[in-house]
């Protein structure tokens, strides 16, 4: 039974086989009989392959020519760059102070040579160059320098700016790196603890007893001795001053308390019945007079270094009190007259004379008898009579 087979466009001939089986295709015999019906589900590969070669077309698969970049090739090896012909110009860049950097940027520039920053700290590792400055080397000189320093009790800091005034451009962390490998550590060794910690009780003792140190704090100690002594170790050394100075540290911790105001000071009075007075006699009584209004005596006064106010005066004053900015009449008085009231004739209403008689009458019972205030409220009532009635 020979497979007749549909032919389509399709770059690929695995894909439109896949596609054959996802259609459900069936072949059919030679002579074009229905009788028989075969599907094509092929699983092995080699059948595969037999069935691919059975189509009436071979399409073409176009193919690119292989190179160096092709994902299917079994040697990806990347080229690798030659730096050789460039290696006594990285040298002097180096010696002159360039840093790595500047040094591709100038190959690339120069010689249209391009390589990355981990290909060259790379080759210069192998090749024992050191992307380092010249000046940055542990000389005997340096070494003197930093020796000298260090024994003059200088921190890191002090030490950096002293070298970068004699022409070493260099950083914090070379200067740590160089104090460590030429052995100035800031730490004491195992075997000269316990007599160093003798060493420095003596020179802590002597210092508080010349008044010296007054602060008992971790930095503040630390600082005072490390200005006058060759002492390192600052938490070893607070240990000490705990231990050999207790009152003083727990003072200062009290002291710290109170500025806080986390902690009651010595002369504290208590204000609520549950609070406990913790005061002596004298000063429960010199606080018993001051409550109370009593005068101390001149001793008590110079103790506490303050002179007592005057007695308050007395809220009765000689002078009568003022009448209110806007009193409030207590009781209501009838409408005034409309103008076309009192323009009426006399025998219907009440003569101008009685009708200013009590609207002043009113105003004084109001408490504001004021001889500006009865004017000003006398011209008010008689803009309300008419000007021929005015006598």
């Amino acid at each position: 039974m020979r497979h007749t087979m549909i032919s389509e466009d399709i770059g690929d001939p695995l894909i439109y086989f896949k596609q054959l089986q996802r259609r459900s295709f069936y072949a059919t015999s030679s002579r074009g009989q229905k009788s028989t019906f075969e599907p094509i589900f092929v699983l092995d590969s080699q059948r595969v392959n037999l069935a691919i070669d059975n189509i009436a077309f071979k399409p073409k698969v176009q193919t690119r020519p292989k190179s160096s970049l092709d994902i299917n090739d079994a040697t990806m090896v990347r080229p690798k760059k030659d730096i050789e012909p460039y290696a006594d110009d990285i040298r002097a860049w180096i010696h002159d102070g360039l840093n790595a950097t500047e040094q591709r940027g100038l190959l690339l520039r120069l010689h249209n040579f391009e390589i990355g920053a981990s290909t060259l700290a790379r080759w210069s590792q192998a090749q024992g160059i050191k992307q380092r400055r010249s000046n940055c080397e542990i000389t005997p000189v340096l070494k003197q320098l930093m020796a000298e320093a260090f024994a003059d009790r200088k921190t890191d800091d002090e030490t950096l700016k002293m070298l970068n005034e004699k022409g070493y451009d260099i950083l914090m962390p070379t200067v740590k790196r160089i104090r460590t490998v030429i052995g100035l550590r800031k730490k004491v060794p195992k075997g000269l603890r316990e007599s160093t910690d003798k060493e420095i009780k003596e020179a802590l003792v002597r210092e508080m007893a010349d008044g010296h140190i007054r602060d008992c704090g971790r930095n503040e100690v630390y600082d005072h001795m490390r200005r006058m002594y060759n002492f390192v170790g600052r938490d070893r050394m607070y240990k000490i001053v705990r231990e050999t100075f207790p009152d003083r540290v727990l003072s200062r911790k009290a002291d710290i308390r109170v500025w806080n105001g986390r902690h009651k000071p010595k002369d504290w009075v208590p204000t609520q019945p549950g609070e406990v007075q913790s005061q002596s006699p004298s000063t429960q009584t010199q606080t018993h007079q001051q409550t109370h209004g009593d005068t101390l005596s001149q001793p008590a006064q110079q103790q506490q270094s303050y002179l007592p106010l005057p007695p308050p005066q007395s809220s009765k004053s000689s002078y009568p009190p003022l009448p209110p900015m806007h009193p409030q009449p207590t009781h209501s008085y009838p409408p005034l007259p409309s103008p076309s009231q009192i323009s009426a004739p006399p025998q219907q209403q009440q003569t101008v004379a009685e009708f200013r008689q009590a609207a002043l009458g009113a105003l004084g019972e109001a408490g504001a008898a004021d001889a500006r205030l009865l004017q000003a409220w006398q011209q008010h009532v008689d803009s309300f009579i008419d000007p021929s009635l005015r006598g």
